[in-house]
């Protein structure tokens, strides 16, 4: 994994201009696109990095010591409010990915380090879709006894994996090579499998299914409050708020309708893929869950530029067969739905960033890249994002294929439609059930007065 893989690594950030929908080019149809670093981190002595970042990799990562190894550079390849990610480089010339929490990510969109450990593992071991896991230190677990290092230590939460030297993918990959797409939906479709298939409980200790563990932030519904965030938002107008209300109960609804839940990244920008030779790996699991397959999918769609003829050809990849219409609504739905939880997610950011003191670890990363650090342009860039998001949730909700034509059905109709018949049956269905049980019910009663010979006025 080379330096310019990490320098798009950062989450994507939308940008407010956007071609017309209708254009079929990829190329020239703009969506969300990546912040560039100015200035790449250097590579720096583990010395010199513990007293910049306040981190002695030595010290706290025993998994170099056990490996008759040290930690001899650092570079910093990743600084986000998830988790800051380094390049570990041995004394034997061997490097390494280094995750270590952020010390806020319980209280923004971020994951406990457990459940990205856990989900991060599955993903490599069982899906093998990800760069292998090589240690992980649990803030969770009891201080090791004897150990000098760890003694009279808690755990940092420090995942530990293998440094891919390949660079990240882009969305211009996706137009250039055209079977791309076909093998990133391939690996896509193998862990949604393989997260559905039982497994030997007396081989496999600690987990009784193949799923990845859930957590809030993997909840993609509800884990940001509407009302809460939309408060004091000018743009979220009443009717944008009462559009995200829709939504969100019909996809709530649907969630669970069209089949089992599945194993979800949550996140399938090109900056989390890494082609390596014939293949594609996934990195950054840290919204990864249980959920819908097809949100899953709708990211993938998102985040690189598909049209509405590009949704089509990635359900067919992923099906191996045309999709139905119902498939095709759930997918452009979701899709919508995720412009609205990027929107949700900057904008929480900002406001968090504003009233818990973030300036002061922003400014010290500022110093560490040898850059320039404007703690108002932070705060302008996540309203910016949440801005764009918004408007992009808008322009995705408008288009003709979701809200259909004087002769075409759109895919919020069919949705509609098909959760509301659902539903109906569902309902039919419990007050049958209820009829026959109070028949039930009354049938036992008439039985017993017979049989203590009062039935003849029951």
């Amino acid at each position: 994994m080379d330096q310019d893989q990490w320098d798009n690594y950062n989450q994507t950030t939308p940008t407010t201009e956007h071609k017309d929908p209708d254009q079929t080019s990829k190329n020239t149809r703009h969506l969300p696109t990546k912040t560039q670093t100015p200035n790449p981190s250097p590579c720096i002595t583990v010395n010199t990095a513990a007293s910049l970042y306040g981190i002695d990799f030595n010290v706290v990562v025993p998994f170099f010591k056990e490996h008759m190894h040290w930690v001899k550079y650092v570079t910093q390849i990743k600084k986000g409010k998830q988790n800051h990610n380094f390049k570990l480089t041995t004394n034997t010339g061997k490097d390494y990915m280094c995750r270590v929490p952020g010390i806020d990510n319980l209280h923004h969109h971020g994951q406990e380090s457990d459940i990205v450990f856990k989900n991060s593992e599955l993903a490599s071991h069982v899906y093998k879709v990800a760069p292998l896991v090589c240690a992980y230190d649990s803030p969770h677990e009891v201080p090791h006894p004897t150990s000098v290092i760890l003694k009279g230590r808690e755990g940092t939460g420090i995942i530990i994996t293998e440094y891919i030297r390949q660079r990240s993918l882009t969305v211009q990959d996706f137009v250039d090579n055209d079977r791309l797409m076909e093998q990133v939906v391939s690996v896509v479709c193998k862990y949604h499998k393989l997260s559905l298939k039982p497994i030997d409980t007396n081989t496999e200790q600690g987990r009784d299914n193949n799923l990845l563990l859930p957590s809030a932030c993997s909840n993609v519904l509800w884990y940001y409050e509407l009302e809460e965030i939309s408060n004091g938002w000018k743009s979220f107008t009443p009717t944008v708020f009462q559009q995200a209300q829709l939504l969100q109960t019909l996809l709530d609804h649907a969630r669970e309708m069209f089949g089992p839940l599945v194993s979800c990244h949550n996140d399938l920008c090109p900056s989390n893929m890494l082609c390596v030779e014939d293949r594609v790996l996934l990195v950054d699991w840290e919204f990864s869950g249980v959920g819908d397959r097809l949100y899953d999918l709708a990211t993938l769609v998102e985040h690189t530029n598909q049209d509405d003829k590009g949704e089509e050809q990635v359900l067919q990849m992923y099906f191996k067969r045309p999709p139905s219409e119902l498939e095709a609504a759930r997918l452009s739905i979701w899709r919508v739905w995720y412009a609205m939880r990027r929107a949700l997610r900057a904008r929480q950011t900002m406001v968090s960033a504003t009233s818990t003191g973030t300036k002061s670890n922003e400014h010290n990363n500022a110093y560490v890249q040898g850059r320039n650090y404007s703690f108002p342009a932070y705060v302008d860039g996540c309203t910016e994002q949440s801005e764009a998001w918004l408007q992009r949730f808008s322009l995705l909700l408008e288009r003709e294929s979701v809200q259909g034509t004087e002769y075409d059905t759109g895919h919020l109709e069919i949705l509609q439609n098909a959760v509301n018949t659902i539903l109906a049956d569902q309902e039919k269905a419990r007050k049958d059930k209820e009829f026959q049980e109070r028949k039930q019910a009354r049938q036992l009663e008439k039985e017993r007065l017979l049989a203590q010979g009062e039935g003849d006025d029951y």
